[in-house]
């Protein structure tokens, strides 16, 4: 590996030094959350300058037709800044909506510009990934030091994000055909034993989900998967609002074991509560940001409590964007299954796993705007194509 550093040391430019800035930013989440939207965007910014600087890579940035994905979510935030007018939070909204837009920017970006694979990042990937999931796993076996020092709290939930965080990421560590499968399996391995050890059941869950994503990968056809994917997501934005009332007898007569572990009973109230009050603002929502704002002012909600966001960023963009947020968001994830159906056959597996382990924590646990979780899953997105031996494009075969 230092033969690959020093060999690459002498043709680094700007791109180049963004894209190992994201491939090593795992390894500082366990002293710093949030570091996944201010990588992103820095490294998105030096490969700009890298294109502004050198004519070569003029080429990875050629005018074409934005992509179903990027037309999707260009529409939705479009969307979102245009519902600040009638939220009870605007100032929030726009900070919120602001945060994740950049971040979604900078990942687009970084799709058009970033560099070849190459055996180093692969590396530099596998090992940042490794060394953060080995970090966190020896300081929760010994009772957080390093979450007391660096947070001044030890509890075990303060590591659930990078538990997450670092599950989306490894996901995306692709195989490459130069570099020795040792790096990646010490990665996954390192990464499935923080995941077990930590507190967060959504991480477990999305890590179950990933596992059962990747053998599908290698027993279904490709594009009958991929179809499947597209069937998911359709299912959870469709019947979003419904999910509580839909759960609510079934769980209760037969799941009391269920509701009582975890958050699990809280979620389903979360989801009860947010699901009518989603309803009662169709069709155009309670605009970006009410979901915090209403959080102490639930009493018109059926069973409403509450809770900052809904716990399922399928439901809060009917709470905060009614159905034409809901329609923008559904043609977004149509865009990821369409990609699915067309990636290369090594990319393949990874992108499955990354794809059920980012939707099964968004269905379950975080909220719309939670940028850490989107930078995260678009840092998963970009290793695909940086420690592959293809590249990886939205909606391109």
């Amino acid at each position: 590996m230092l033969r690959d550093l020093q060999r690459a040391l002498g043709a680094l430019d700007p791109a180049r030094i963004g894209v190992m800035l994201i491939l090593v930013s795992p390894l500082v989440l366990p002293f710093a959350r949030r570091l996944g939207p201010p990588a992103l965007v820095a490294g998105a910014g030096l490969a700009l300058l890298a294109w502004r600087l050198r004519a070569p890579l003029a080429a990875g940035l050629r005018p074409r037709a934005l992509s179903a994905f990027e037309l999707g979510c260009l529409v939705f935030f479009a969307w979102a800044f245009a519902s600040l007018a009638w939220t009870p939070a605007p100032l929030r909204g726009f900070a919120q909506v602001s945060a994740c837009a950049l971040v979604f920017a900078a990942g687009v970006a970084f799709f058009r510009l970033a560099p070849a694979s190459s055996q180093l990042f692969h590396k530099l990937f596998a090992g940042a990934l490794a060394a953060a999931a080995s970090i966190s796993t020896l300081d929760l076996s010994i009772g957080s030091p390093l979450a007391q020092a660096v947070r001044g709290v030890s509890e075990a939930h303060r590591y659930n994000m990078v538990a997450l965080s670092l599950l989306v990421m490894v996901c995306g560590l692709a195989p490459h055909a130069q570099a020795a499968r040792g790096w990646r399996l010490v990665a996954l391995c390192a990464v499935a034993v923080f995941v077990l050890a930590s507190d967060s059941e959504s991480a477990k869950l999305a890590l179950a989900g990933a596992l059962a994503a990747y053998a599908l990968a290698h027993l279904v056809p490709q594009r009958a998967l991929a179809l499947l994917v597209g069937l998911c997501f359709l299912t959870c934005v469709l019947a979003a609002p419904w999910l509580g009332a839909a759960l609510e007898p079934l769980l209760g007569a037969r799941g009391g074991a269920f509701l009582e572990a975890g958050h699990a009973g809280e979620r389903l109230e979360i989801w009860l509560g947010s699901g009518a009050f989603a309803l009662q603002g169709l069709p155009w929502g309670h605009g970006a940001g009410a979901s915090l704002a209403y959080a102490q002012d639930l009493a018109s909600a059926p069973r409403g409590m509450g809770w900052g966001h809904a716990h399922n960023a399928f439901i809060q963009v009917w709470l905060e964007l009614g159905g034409p947020g809901a329609a923008f968001a559904l043609l977004a994830c149509l865009a990821i299954a369409r990609t699915l159906a067309r990636v290369e056959r090594g990319l393949f597996p990874g992108a499955c796993a990354l794809v059920a382990a980012g939707a099964l924590a968004s269905l379950v646990s975080h909220g719309l705007w939670q940028a850490w979780w989107w930078s995260a899953l678009f840092i998963g997105a970009l290793a695909l194509r940086l420690t592959g031996t293809k590249p990886l494009t939205f909606d391109r075969p």
